[in-house]
């Protein structure tokens, strides 16, 4: 059984513990659930700091909810959640992951017996830009980002492109994010709209008074995820926040029909191990380009000149696809283990819970060295490959 086709709904809702604007704010949300039906909706800044007081307000939703980090009295302005609907088709298939104490992130699972995914719900702060940048130093090494299949959603308060951010004299430059670029680039998130599409131009919040646009709101995915998850059209929830609300479809609901001959396309660690100089990949392709380039040159005629340039095509594919084989199965090993990792064997000859607890460790221990060797740089410099048979 695999996760079904479903629809994730991210929104900032600006507080919901003030009594004036709280009942305008989830009666919206009520009326989301019931026209739209979305499969989950992440929260962000909910200001909830008793699990009581934020129970009581969701509890008229039905369904369930998970992923919820309270805000403090530190941080009175944090908190977040994630909301299964009670007609959702996740409703039984979401488990909680990892809860931070600082209400700003918390991680969930969507597991079936044979796929497994990650959701982590992000509020970045947005005081200043020193607490951001060690918001997500600390959050590159939190244990929850070893697990496979990430999907990164909510409200980062930066953008890492000129195109998304806008004010009444145009686009400009943001300030550089070092810390969180560097986060996402260690995890491989990769953001789903750009992605598809490098060029419009789209926003998810406005400054009140500033007429400041950023698209401050986004999701990203890890490139397994990728080809799985399309970026909808955002709604506008301007009676209840400055932040649209942003939507993702995960699967396809309709079956499509399987191609006789379907296109081969390159891993995204594979495109960016090519841009990387004298890395092996790299080094290889250019010495399979030379090879080729030599017999084209050395050919008059155009019929051979074509088999030559076909012939250095296919040996090239044949190359990434042994390549890609290796990621992909270094990363299905890995889903194995964090399945197996996620479950306790309860039947009545099952082994102690002390002794599953210690093999549990040792599983995790080598789940961690599993995925450094999914770093790229250890992927396809250090793991010494030898060429498949036909790539000259």
């Amino acid at each position: 059984m695999t996760i079904p086709p479903h629809v994730q709904f991210s929104i900032n809702v600006r507080g919901l513990v003030h009594h004036k604007s709280r009942e305008a704010k989830l009666n919206y949300l009520n009326h989301l659930i019931k026209t739209q039906k979305p499969d989950i909706i992440h929260i962000q800044e909910h200001h909830f700091k008793s699990n009581s007081e934020m129970m009581k307000a969701f509890r008229r939703f039905g369904g369930k909810v998970v992923g919820a980090s309270l805000a403090t009295q530190a941080d009175p302005y944090a908190g977040v959640l994630s909301l299964i609907p009670p007609n959702s088709s996740l409703l039984g298939l979401v488990e909680e992951h990892t809860t931070s104490q600082s209400g700003r992130y918390a991680m969930i699972r969507i597991k079936t017996p044979t796929q497994l995914n990650h959701v982590l719900n992000i509020y970045a702060p947005a005081s200043s830009k020193g607490a951001r940048e060690a918001f997500f130093s600390d959050l590159t090494d939190a244990p929850c980002m070893l697990e496979p299949c990430i999907l990164a959603v909510g409200d980062w308060n930066f953008v890492t492109g000129r195109l998304d951010r806008l004010s009444v004299n145009g686009h400009s430059d943001p300030p550089p994010h070092p810390y969180a670029e560097n986060y996402l680039e260690m995890h491989d998130l990769i953001d789903i709209f750009r992605y598809y599409d490098d060029e419009s131009v789209i926003m998810t919040y406005k400054s009140e008074g500033l007429q400041r646009w950023a698209r401050l709101d986004r999701w990203y995915a890890q490139p397994d995820l990728l080809d799985l998850c399309t970026v909808l059209p955002n709604l506008s929830a301007a009676g209840i926040s400055d932040h649209e609300i942003i939507r993702l479809q995960y699967g396809n609901p309709f079956k499509p029909d399987e191609p006789i001959n379907p296109i081969y396309r390159m891993s995204v660690p594979l495109i960016k191990q090519l841009g990387i100089d004298k890395s092996y990949v790299r080094v290889t392709s250019e010495s399979l380009l030379n090879i080729h380039a030599n017999k084209i040159r050395a050919e008059s005629d155009p019929a051979q000149v074509l088999k030559l340039y076909d012939s250095l095509k296919a040996d090239l594919i044949a190359y990434y696809k042994y390549l890609d084989k290796i990621h992909w199965d270094l990363r299905a090993q890995r889903m194995r283990i964090a399945i197996k990792l996620s479950k306790f064997d309860t039947s009545p000859d099952a082994p102690p819970i002390s002794s599953q607890l210690v093999q549990k460790e040792r599983a995790r221990v080598y789940l961690k060295g599993l995925q450094r060797k999914l770093k790229l740089e250890r992927l396809y410099f250090k793991i010494k490959y030898s060429r498949p048979q036909g790539t000259a």
